[in-house]
């Protein structure tokens, strides 16, 4: 009896501590503070711990980041970056996030076997480019939850 006990006690002790990985991981966030951008990480998503701007599901990457545009017109610059490597624009819509000009697209890499979708994000004089990439197969299974992200993003 005692033994069953024992096993009880850390039957329970596991199901805590998992059920309480899984709380934080729902809390985790993408953050890049040197451009203001934060967003949560995709449920069943785990963000990278070296890296802030990094979340994953498998072999699946979500990404943030920013380069200056130098000058070069955002609009003009979203649709060659949406070609680049043999990307075929499946879909684009315009959208303002945080009252700031930004485009969704989601690009197809036939070649490479991928689906990304992408939020283009015009902060100034930076492009912001947040991205996840899966499978072609796959991609309709984790859009939702991809887009859900996608639409918490904040940028101070």
């Amino acid at each position: 009896m005692k033994f069953m006990s024992g096993i009880l006690v850390i039957l329970l002790v596991l199901i805590v501590v998992g059920c309480e990985g899984v709380s934080r991981q729902s809390k985790a966030k993408i953050e890049a503070p040197e451009i203001g951008l934060s967003m949560p990480v995709p449920q069943g998503w785990i963000r990278d711990k070296r890296n802030p701007r990094l979340c994953f599901k498998g072999n699946y990457t979500g990404t943030v980041i920013d380069e200056a545009l130098e000058g070069k017109d955002f609009y003009a610059y979203v649709e060659e970056l949406s070609k680049d490597f043999g990307g075929k624009v499946v879909s684009k819509a315009p959208l303002e996030i945080s009252g700031y000009k930004a485009i969704e697209a989601v690009i197809e890499y036939p070649d490479l076997g991928n689906k990304v979708i992408k939020l283009f994000i015009k902060k100034n004089d930076r492009l912001v480019e947040v991205s996840f990439v899966t499978s072609i197969k796959d991609f309709q299974k984790y859009a939702p939850s991809l887009r859900k992200a996608l639409k918490s993003i904040e940028i101070k």
